[in-house]
């Protein structure tokens, strides 16, 4: 049979490729050219990556079999469509087709659910008879141990950055929940034999004169004793590798120091959020934010290259966080940083979590890139996730912040540069964006205040003028803030101890959130745990200050006791604390 496999472009998308760009920044995807290579001798089997070429569909071909995520299927569709109403069988795999076989077999005669390789070949029999079975399901993950030197010989080679892509690992040791790796490779965790690693290494080195090589893995770091068996047996090799593994790798320093000598040059590293609430909430926790600069200069300080992935519109992303990404991105000179927006893909739990919660708008697949909003944000409307998404990703790649980030000693200078060119390019073609209206809220409310008084247990002892304690207790006032609903209605959290410098601070953000649009400002007091008397009249006897704003502010969770007092003294909306 002719055997024609597609690998289908994106249909739409807000962030245009032009050929110069893919041949700066992109690689092949192997699964295709590893189904070519398991094609029986007697099979005359072609490849076309519409990404960096054009599909002729009027060629003469027996067997059609595309592969696509989520994102290119549309286009996968399209494709498929066409070549059966020219008489064309149509077999249909990847993850999309796999999540949502019963969709994907409307425009399909055959449909591979799960990894290719146990069943490709009777597939191919079953098409040359004529009498494809619709749904073939492999019943268990594939031996990779098995898995031949993919047929990249078939691409054409001079249209990517690199064509030397080669697979050592296969799946993800964790499961997060906006991902569908663990998933769809069945929640294993598989590694090939390093001498058969080494050995398709040589072989590229040998047949196409590779000096760098793709190793596309999703974790290639998730065993890290797999991990330095392979480092240790490529340094002999003397090439240069890319990969995409986690953070969790500066913590081993042999592993790191292994990296380095065995040529890694560049990390793809899902960091997704700078919220331990959100990573904790996406069940990545083994992120630690707090050890986040340190273990991005530990890699740096190896000469790898961090392409830092980041995710805006979890539940707990406020307005401000695009400005305080892009700050992290550019502080901490992340080389690529790309931007993602929380994509419900079919197949991970949140996909099932927000399709329950009936979040989801859109199911039109194309736009499922990661570059549009297809769900209903938490704590922002979707235009302002969308909007906050380009502007990050404009003002990232403005040359003043390409070179605060590309201009340190980090080697293979060049390189860096001709990347954040490629992908300026690319970002240079999507809508403008803007900050979102409330960002410097967030951003500039939030803070831990340390305590510089004595302190009075409570408010009571406060409002009679109670003599301060003659021990100082060492405290904080901690303020918070969150948006309630649609409207610009802000609360402010309060936790600790209320003293005079802390009071007078409430007050500056209490005024920048009503100049910056805040319509009510709610003061929630129920984890203050002590006030002092100075905190006291700086809260409660600024009469111009209580006159100009009496109307915006409201307080909640106040002791019962004094509800009445306060109420009359500043005109203040105030509720009371309720009851255990």
């Amino acid at each position: 049979m002719r055997i024609k496999l597609i690998d289908p472009a994106l249909k739409e998308s807000h962030m245009k490729h032009c050929r110069k760009v893919v041949q700066t920044i992109w690689f092949p995807r192997l699964s295709l050219p590893v189904l070519a290579a398991l094609a029986p001798p007697e099979h005359e089997v072609a490849i076309t990556d519409e990404t960096v070429e054009a599909l002729d569909m009027n060629e003469t071909v027996d067997l059609v079999g595309i592969g696509a995520m989520s994102t290119y299927i549309p286009r996968a569709y399209e494709i498929a469509d066409t070549y059966r109403e020219k008489g064309v069988p149509v077999v249909m795999g990847g993850i999309h087709a796999s999540f949502m076989p019963e969709e994907s077999l409307q425009h399909a005669d055959a449909i591979v659910v799960g990894e290719a390789e146990n069943v490709w070949e009777q597939v191919l029999e079953d098409a040359a008879k004529g009498k494809m079975k619709g749904i073939y399901k492999s019943d268990r993950p594939a031996n990779i141990n098995r898995i031949p030197v993919p047929r990249l010989d078939l691409l054409k080679r001079n249209l990517y950055m690199t064509a030397n892509s080669l697979q050592t690992t296969r799946g993800c040791p964790f499961s997060c929940d906006f991902c569908s790796v663990t998933e769809f490779f069945g929640n294993t965790y598989r590694f090939r034999p390093v001498e058969q690693v080494v050995s398709e290494v040589q072989h590229l080195k040998e047949r196409f004169d590779a000096k760098f090589v793709a190793l596309v893995d999703d974790n290639i770091v998730g065993n890290r004793k797999y991990a330095k068996e392979l480092f240790r047996a490529l340094i002999p090799l003397n090439i240069k590798w890319g990969s995409q593994g986690s953070l969790t790798m500066a913590n081993d320093d042999e592993l790191m120091k292994l990296a380095r000598q065995s040529g890694c040059v560049s990390m793809f590293i899902g960091i997704e959020s700078l919220s331990e609430t959100t990573l904790r909430a996406a069940n990545k926790k083994f992120n630690r934010v707090t050890a986040y600069e340190e273990s991005i200069k530990k890699i740096h300080d190896h000469g790898i290259m961090i392409n830092g992935g980041f995710i805006f519109g979890f539940d707990t992303d406020d307005e401000g966080v695009f400005e305080r990404t892009v700050e992290f991105v550019l502080k901490n000179r992340i080389t690529l940083p790309t931007y993602h927006i929380l994509t419900p893909l079919p197949g991970p739990r949140l996909f099932y979590k927000l399709k329950a919660d009936g979040r989801i708008f859109d199911y039109d697949w194309s736009k499922y890139n990661s570059g549009n909003v297809v769900y209903t944000p938490k704590l922002m409307p979707p235009e302002t996730l969308q909007e906050g998404y380009f502007w990050a990703y404009h003002e990232t790649y403005k040359y003043s912040s390409i070179a605060r980030r590309v201009l340190h000693p980090q080697q293979r200078f060049i390189q860096r540069l001709g990347l954040n060119q490629g992908y300026r390019r690319v970002v240079r073609s999507s809508p403008d964006g803007r900050v979102p209206r409330f960002s410097e809220i967030f951003n500039k409310i939030p803070e831990i205040i340390s305590s510089r008084e004595h302190i009075t247990a409570t408010l009571e002892q406060a409002a009679k003028g109670a003599m301060e304690t003659s021990s100082k207790i060492m405290d904080f006032l901690k303020i918070q803030i969150r948006k309630i609903g649609s409207e610009p209605v802000f609360q402010f959290d309060l936790q600790g101890v209320l003293d005079k410098v802390s009071a007078r601070k409430s007050w500056r953000k209490i005024r920048l959130a009503i100049n910056q649009g805040a319509e009510t400002v709610v003061i929630n007091f129920q984890e203050v745990s002590a006030i002092t008397p100075r905190a006291f009249k700086v809260l409660l006897l600024k009469k111009r200050m209580i006159k100009r704003y009496r109307k915006q502010i409201k307080l909640i969770n106040i002791d019962p006791r004094h509800v009445e007092a306060i109420r009359e003294m500043t005109g203040f909306q105030v509720y009371a604390r309720r009851s255990p």
